[in-house]
């Protein structure tokens, strides 16, 4: 009878245990704040304890979990351990407005070495060897804006290892987590991955939030991609050291006004010593459709304090189409340091040097090599800028230029006008083995990005030395065409003192089409005051011309006054790439007496003016006239006086009628009132000649009076005139 007294009341007892269990659970949820807490035990044995709808029973519920299962077995509980927890269908609200204003409120006293203890003892045996957590949600409660994440998780408890696995889903975007806590010997480590697909949800949420939304800049667009994070760190009672995070994306895409750049691959790590100490090096490819391709961007910032270093470089970088078509390889940043107490501040009186190893324009039209470049903010907000000795070339031209270096100063908020001279120097340009020029100095200023002002400009061809002090010369570069260039020219000066040619006052442009192939606007004009050749001065010269594509050089018309008179050119031509040339010379009204000065070898005055004109050729590298002409113009007062010495008559036998005629010809020709005198140059086959015709009147031996029509004949090419002409007396 006892027995089975025990026996029911044993069973009694059992069969009232989960009552007992949710009884007491019940009654602690009540004194800590929950009254309306809600469980029911559906299960207590040896074995297994499942537990079914708890809830906080708020009126917000702030956590609901549809099932647990606690699995141990009687051994274990007896020494206080349970083998696994499984949580299903968990559903938790939290309040983050509530939370961050609690965060801001709540003091910050506690060390950091409560938590350290605490992950000492969650390493040290543990009471639970497996957490699983399935079908569960959190919803994020902001500004009466509800957010939701389902997630799940897996953790297993071990001696000297915690480990954490994770998946959770957010707005589209999925998330999956490895967290580890270890301990070897006296160490305490964490380490962390995290993969985020399709961040786009992730990125909606920050745009969205007005908080976050004014904090970045309206330009400023970026939309989906994907993150791996990958981070260890070493924890001590006083908080984290030897942090390191690495974090990658791939497939982003970001934006600022109305350009839009992908960003395929990028990769940062990530060494932070404490909130104000940290590097960041960064890696990442950049790209805007077809305008713009750059690879391996390297940067890296590093903070100390208020203090922050920038410094980096691009391996690759090419541009098109909406950008000017550059190329470049091997850039690299200097150092830039900037003080965060004061972020607009300029670092004045540091030289920053960039370096690069190749720059192309146009698809390797003009090509650098090996390049450095530096810069210099004064106080007064300007920048000097500095290229040191550098080669570059022209390819498709086959031209090389050869150690071209530059110096200038720059006011920063003029730019893009620069008002203070600047500076550029070459060594020489090589076309193939051919040495163009050499010795180059260019001094610019330029009024927008489109008028470069050229002040200086001085080069050595061959053994030919130019100057052009001053240049007064505008460069005109089309945005769009850099063909269409236009030199402008006013008051210009143009030296060549090895050959004492010097021309002053030169005005007018020449307007391009094209540069390859060489082609002008049509007739282009210049005009000058004066030009110097030798001991002659030319005055108030008008020259026209037009280059046709074809190498074709047509001059219009060409006309300066020399010699009281006016010397020019009529229609003419010649090409650029061949030697056919046609040019037709002429003369107005010229001071016969200083055209006789240059024949030399003969004693001759002459009184009168002479026009004409004289074409010249040249076919296969020979020089030629085509005919042509001089002759006096009219004037009562024309008077000539040759003394021959006896070169009429050398020859002619004495005594003969031909010897009486000659002879009196040539006392005729000392003092001879002239009427007419023409040169004709005439072209017969391969015969060239000069026929002349002089007509006069002179008083002679005893006041005779004659009359003079005297018509020489001079078989000689353009060689031999050349050759009689003192071409000293022209500066040549």
């Amino acid at each position: 009878m006892v027995v089975l007294f025990f026996l029911i009341l044993l069973i009694g007892i059992w069969n009232s245990l989960p009552f007992f269990l949710e009884w007491g659970i019940k009654g602690a949820a009540k004194d800590n704040g929950f009254p309306d807490f809600q469980m029911k035990v559906a299960q207590l044995d040896p074995w297994k304890t499942k537990i079914l709808n708890l809830s906080t029973g708020t009126d917000q519920n702030l956590l609901e979990i549809s099932q647990v299962d606690i699995l141990y077995d009687p051994a274990s509980v007896a020494l206080g351990e349970i083998n696994a927890i499984s949580m299903s269908g968990i559903s938790a609200k939290v309040d983050i407005g509530e939370h961050i204003l609690n965060s801001k409120e709540s003091s910050n006293e506690s060390s950091f070495s409560e938590t350290f203890n605490m992950i000492q003892d969650l390493l040290s045996p543990p009471p639970l060897s497996y957490l699983r957590i399935r079908d569960s949600s959190v919803t994020l409660l902001d500004n009466n804006k509800s957010r939701n994440i389902d997630f799940l998780a897996k953790i297993d408890f071990l001696e000297n290892l915690t480990h954490l696995l994770w998946e959770a889903d957010y707005n589209g975007t999925s998330i999956i987590g490895e967290f580890n806590l270890s301990r070897e010997e006296n160490s305490t480590f964490a380490s962390t991955q995290i993969q985020i697909n399709n961040t786009a949800g992730l990125i909606d949420e920050v745009f969205s939030d007005p908080r976050l939304r004014k904090m970045i800049p309206q330009e400023f667009k970026l939309s989906t991609g994907n993150i791996f994070l990958d981070g260890l760190t070493r924890i001590v009672p006083d908080g984290l050291i030897d942090t390191f995070l690495e974090l990658n994306g791939t497939d982003f895409s970001i934006g600022w006004g109305d350009h839009n750049f992908s960003i395929p691959k990028s990769i940062f790590f990530i060494t932070p010593e404490s909130i104000n100490n940290w590097i960041v090096n960064s890696y990442l490819n950049l790209s805007n459709e077809d305008n713009l391709d750059a690879e391996e961007i390297h940067l890296k910032v590093t903070k100390n304090g208020t203090n922050m270093d920038l410094n980096g470089g691009i391996s690759y970088l090419k541009t098109n189409n909406k950008f000017p078509p550059l190329e470049l390889h091997g850039l690299r940043f200097p150092t830039i340091n900037f003080d965060m107490s004061n972020p607009s501040k300029i670092p004045y009186g540091e030289e920053k040097k960039f370096s690069f190893q190749e720059f192309s324009y146009d698809d390797n039209f003009f090509r650098l090599y090996n390049g450095n470049i530096s810069f210099l903010f004064t106080q007064d907000r300007n920048v000097n800028l500095r290229m040191f000795p550098i080669d570059a070339a022209l390819l498709e031209l086959g031209i090389s230029f050869v150690q071209f270096s530059y110096f200038g100063i720059v006011d920063i908020d003029q730019f893009p006008q620069i008002k203070m001279p600047q500076t550029i120097s070459g060594r020489r340009v090589i076309s193939g083995d051919e040495v163009l020029l050499e010795d180059l100095a260019l001094i610019f200023r330029t009024q927008d990005l489109n008028h470069v002002l050229i002040d200086m400009l001085t080069l050595t061809l061959g053994n030919t030395i130019l100057e052009m002090r001053p240049a007064n010369m505008i460069v005109e570069i089309p945005e769009n065409d850099f063909g269409k260039i236009c030199f402008q020219f006013d008051k210009s000066s143009l030296v060549l003192p090895n050959e004492e040619i010097s021309i002053f006052g030169l005005d007018g442009e020449i307007r391009f089409n094209s540069l390859d192939p060489l082609e002008t606007n049509g007739s282009q004009t210049l005009i000058f005051e004066s030009c110097q050749l030798g001991d002659i001065e030319i005055v108030d010269g008008n020259f026209s011309f037009q280059i046709l594509q074809d190498g074709s050089f047509l001059i219009n018309h060409g006309i300066a006054k020399l010699y009281d008179g006016e010397i020019g050119f009529s229609e003419s031509r010649f090409n650029l790439y061949a030697d056919d040339m046609l040019i037709n010379t002429v003369i107005n009204k010229m001071n016969g007496q200083e055209i006789a000065n240059l024949v030399e070898g003969i004693d001759l005055d002459i009184n009168g003016s002479f026009s004409g004109r004289v074409p010249f050729s040249n076919q296969g590298g020979n020089w030629d006239f085509q005919g042509g002409f001089l002759q006096l113009d009219p004037n009562a007062n024309a008077k000539l006086s040759y003394k021959s010495n006896g070169f009429l008559t050398n020859g002619i036998q004495e005594g003969t009628e031909e010897f009486k005629r000659m002879q009196m010809t040539e006392m005729a020709l000392k003092n001879l009132e002239l009427d007419s005198l023409r040169l004709s140059f005439e072209v017969d086959g391969e015969q060239r000649q000069i026929l002349g015709s002089i007509r006069g009147k002179s008083t002679i031996k005893k006041n005779t009076e004659v009359s003079l029509d005297y018509r020489p004949k001079i078989i000689a090419g353009l060689s031999e005139i050349m050759h009689k002409l003192n071409l000293n007396k022209l500066g040549l």
